[in-house]
């Protein structure tokens, strides 16, 4: 019977040299996933008692679901707190805003040219013989009396006191904007739905009566659309598509707040290509999403080009037809809006 030859000492050695290196890669890779729990739940830790409303994770239906009810009364304080904090920060930037709405046109050069004209008098057309002659003094007459009335509207439109946006918004909300346009309307804007809406969450009595009565559906609802308002991460894992912010739109994909949907949107720049043409259109999307912003909620564009549109067979159109006085008027203001909005927002 033979024997087993045993393994030289030489081989021994390298196989638990071999062993041993295994083993420790095992252990490096085990200790570096504890490191890296370990950090994150030091920085969960930190942003709860900083209570740092962007650093505690996704506000999804699904996360909220998983939570607790005593849990979900912390995270309705939270989220109470941030709103506040938010709507004093809206109300105070809307009343340092000056509301840009010219219900009278700025005078042109050629206007404060005719205003600089001596008046012509009635008893000096009735003196000129030549008929001609007399029809060329009426109409410098009427050039120079509706240049001055022109001129004398626009300075006593700027000598008005100048009207706040957050003043705007709330006569749009209590009807008393005494506005002239058939389409009255409220201005989108973040500061309309602070203005509009109940911070519900705040009342902690109310969340827990909720929760006890069976109401948690709601409670969680409550929480993602206020959540989703306040600008803060409502999706579980956000795609790379919806991470990235289109270059000029008003709002990045996924981030389209409760009171401007993509599709009124949409239907806006509708208006604008329907009303004044495709070009101003494009030169509209060619403005930073601050300044369209500006566009929208600081002039009263989003009152006045609802107005330039019908549509009596499903079809939006221009209301100006063939009167080109009308259309010239309106790209002119359409500019002046343009302009305003960029220098509001640089």
């Amino acid at each position: 019977m033979s024997r087993k030859k045993k393994p030289s000492p030489r081989a021994v050695a390298s196989r638990n040299f071999r062993t041993h290196a295994n083993n420790t890669g095992t252990v490096a890779i085990k200790a570096d996933r504890q490191a890296k729990k370990h950090v994150k739940a030091r920085q969960a830790a930190q942003a709860r008692a900083a209570r740092n409303i962007k650093s505690l994770g996704s506000y999804s239906t699904s996360n909220l679901s998983k939570t607790a009810d005593r849990q979900l009364v912390n995270i309705s304080r939270t989220i109470a707190k941030e709103w506040d904090r938010q709507k004093k920060q809206a109300i105070h930037e809307a009343q340092q805003q000056t509301y840009r709405a010219d219900t009278v046109d700025r005078p042109t050069k050629k206007d404060r040219m005719f205003a600089t004209r001596t008046p012509i008098t009635d008893e000096q057309i009735a003196a000129e013989p030549a008929a001609k002659r007399r029809k060329l003094l009426r109409q410098q007459q009427r050039k120079i009396n509706q240049a001055r009335q022109k001129i004398n509207a626009w300075n006593k439109e700027q000598a008005m006191p100048k009207r706040s946006v957050y003043a705007q918004r709330v006569a749009e909300l209590n009807g008393t904007t005494g506005d002239q346009y058939e389409r009255q309307q409220v201005t989108p804007s973040k500061l309309t739905d602070f203005l509009t809406m109940t911070n519900v969450l705040g009342d902690e009595a109310f969340v827990r009566s909720q929760l006890e009565g069976g109401h948690r559906k709601e409670i969680i609802q409550q929480i993602h659309d206020a959540a989703k308002i306040l600008g803060l991460r409502t999706d579980s894992q956000p795609t790379k598509q919806a991470a990235k912010r289109e270059r000029n739109a008003l709002y990045g994909k996924g981030e389209w707040p409760k009171y401007m949907r993509q599709n009124r949107y949409a239907a806006f720049e509708k208006a604008i290509a329907a009303s004044v043409g495709a070009k101003r259109l494009k030169r509209f999307r060619q403005l930073s999403p601050s300044q369209k912003r500006a566009f929208i909620e600081q002039t009263d564009a989003a009152h006045v080009i609802w107005n330039w549109i019908e549509s009596p067979t499903g079809r939006i159109r221009s209301v100006f037809g063939q009167d080109k006085k009308a259309y010239a008027n309106a790209r002119t203001k359409f500019e002046r809006w343009l302009n305003e909005a960029e220098m509001i927002a640089d």
